[in-house]
């Protein structure tokens, strides 16, 4: 009789620090680069994500949290294992000032086709954080790849438009909670590129005690995806930022990218916050 068995090994955790947080320096400079096809300003804050990035980890303040799982099977004919290993960036650090140094822009033709590439250089002020408000939470997202149109020239699209797809939320916290959700999109000219999506003024500013779907009142609204008109490549990345608060918080409707970090470094006592992202691809 066949013997089939499945094992899966013990979840490994690692988690360190690349250089000790003393040596956390407040002024880095940091290049990035990044190689694109259409939309200048998508392709340059690319290079400039990369030089922020850099600048962190040169500031001694970058974790990587390594997941390892290993699954096992087995019978008379067959026999072997899948080891999984997954691994992330953090940073125990926020960047309260950017400043460009330099922006080189070049193009080359590859079998009739212009390749650009952005070259930055930036000099970023960056600040210790740190959150210990004791703050658990979940958040989840209904996907993290779509398949979208591009946005229409009127930039309406119907509640009910099925060829935009729908994204929706749900977050949990251990203590009742404030909830806020910025959107990041790269690809605009402005430098103010982040933009509070919840609440807003359909979905009110409320406390929330346990866990909750967004948006709320999704009988009045959804949110739908649009590919940008203006952007060629196949596909973009679409950052969030959400932050979870034991108080009410006057928040912004739209932040820079370093005004984002003063703010986070004003509240970081009140607040838990963490960075996801979705990938949009062009229909």
């Amino acid at each position: 009789m066949p013997r089939i068995y499945k094992c899966i090994s013990a979840v490994i955790i690692i988690l360190f620090s690349l250089s000790q947080k003393s040596a956390l320096a407040t002024i880095i400079k940091a290049n990035g680069e990044s190689v694109f096809l259409s939309n200048i300003t998508l392709g340059c804050n690319h290079a400039l994500n990369q030089a922020r990035q850099k600048a962190q980890i040169l500031a001694g303040s970058s974790k990587i949290l390594s997941f390892q799982s290993k699954y096992c099977s087995s019978n008379e004919q067959d026999a072997g294992c899948v080891l999984d290993k997954y691994s992330s960036l953090s940073f125990d650090s926020i960047i309260v000032e950017e400043k460009k140094l330099s922006q080189e822009l070049s193009m080359h033709q590859i079998q009739n086709q212009s390749i650009y590439t952005c070259e930055v250089q930036y000099e970023f002020d960056i600040k210790p954080i740190n959150q210990n408000n004791g703050v658990i939470y979940e958040f989840s997202f209904n996907n993290q790849l779509f398949l979208a149109s591009s946005t229409p020239e009127s930039n309406f699209i119907k509640r009910d438009d099925s060829n935009f797809p729908e994204l929706s939320f749900e977050v949990e916290s251990s203590k009742p909670f404030y909830f806020y959700l910025y959107q990041q999109l790269n690809y605009l000219d402005d430098k103010k590129n982040i933009f509070l999506i919840y609440p807003n003024f359909i979905d009110p500013d409320v406390l929330i005690y346990n866990r909750t779907a967004i948006p709320v009142n999704d009988d009045q609204y959804k949110f739908r995806i649009s590919f940008p008109r203006d952007v060629e490549e196949q596909s973009i990345i679409v950052p969030l930022i959400g932050i979870i608060s034991k108080e009410k918080l006057i928040v912004p409707a739209e932040l820079s990218f370093d005004q984002l970090g003063q703010f986070l470094l004003k509240h970081q006592n009140q607040i838990t916050y963490f960075q996801e992202h979705y990938s949009v691809y062009k229909k």
